[in-house]
Order: C-alpha cells, then sequence, then structure tokens
C-alpha cells in the first residue's frame, strides 16, 4: 500500500512541476509602446492579454517651473507627473465581458514601476455578462522616471468540463 501512494505522490509532484514550469511567464525583453492585445493557446486554456505601457515621473514637490498632471490618454497607463509626497495617484480601466463564459482574470507588473503599483482587484473570477472596474494605484515616492507594463491577462477553458481548474 505504501509503495502506490509513493507513486501516486511522485506523480502528482511530477505534474505539478511540469505544470508551473509550463506556466510560468518570464518578465518581457521589451515593454510595449502602446496598448497591445494577444491572444495565446495551449492544450487547455485560451488566454487574452493586454498590455499597457505604463509611466510615471515622480517630481520633488517643491520644485519650481515643473507642471503636474495625470495623462488621460487611454493607449497606455500613463500617471503623468506628480509630486513625490507619498500620496497615491489612481487609475481605473473597465473589463467588460460580452458572454456567459467564465474567466480568470490575472494583472502582472513588470519594470522598475513594479513597486508603486497596486490593485484593488488581482487573480479574480469574472462571470457573466458585466462591466467591472479595476483601480490601479501607484505610489509617489521616491522621486525619479518610472517605467514599464501592466499585463492584464484573461485565461478561458477551451474546454467547459475543466472550469473546475479555474476555480469556478
Amino acid at each position: 500500500m505504501k509503495d502506490v501512494e509513493l507513486k501516486i505522490i511522485m506523480a502528482i509532484a511530477v505534474i505539478g512541476t511540469v505544470f508551473v514550469v509550463f506556466t510560468a511567464k518570464p518578465e518581457p525583453m521589451t515593454f510595449v509602446d502602446q496598448k497591445t492585445i494577444e491572444t495565446n493557446y495551449d492544450l487547455l486554456f485560451m488566454y487574452n492579454t493586454i498590455r499597457y505601457p505604463t509611466y510615471v515621473q515622480i517630481t520633488n514637490p517643491g520644485a519650481e517651473n515643473v507642471t503636474i498632471g495625470i495623462n488621460l490618454g487611454t493607449t497606455s497607463l500613463d500617471f503623468g507627473v506628480v509630486p513625490g509626497n507619498g500620496g497615491t495617484v489612481k487609475k481605473e480601466i473597465n473589463l467588460t465581458t460580452k458572454d456567459d463564459k467564465a474567466s480568470r482574470v490575472g494583472i502582472k507588473v513588470y519594470g522598475n514601476i513594479k513597486p508603486l503599483m497596486s490593485f484593488d482587484q488581482n487573480d479574480f473570477i469574472l462571470t457573466g455578462k458585466r462591466s467591472i472596474p479595476i483601480t490601479i494605484n501607484t505610489g509617489t515616492y521616491g522621486e525619479g522616471n518610472y517605467t514599464g507594463e501592466i499585463d492584464i491577462t484573461i485565461q478561458r477553458s477551451k474546454y467547459g468540463i475543466l472550469n473546475f481548474i479555474l476555480g469556478y
């Protein structure tokens, strides 16, 4: 009986290792310069990834002749030029589903902007036809220019019977 248990544990360990190795996404070598949408497939899932270039310039709050403001463009997440007073700058994006298929949504940040970024929601299940806002916050401490990329990945099962793997 112990041999069977050991074989089961070993099989689970091997499958888990293979799953982690093949699903880990490395940091991009270069960041996008405008919003892009990519679709990828593997054996079980479809992945739609929305890639946003992300920027913020944090200035000395006492500096003279500095124009401060947030960029309202939609092709990037440009938080603009903000004073480094330890506050937070927020932007909001809306995710909209057009059908009843359930999806897992995950958000990743890359680049030197990563330590400044936070989200009100991350790694969640989106079901039904609806629109949900996601608030993206950037801290404003540490003078400098911060750049990177935010990737929002929407994962769907190619086969409805596999929805339990995604947790829905």
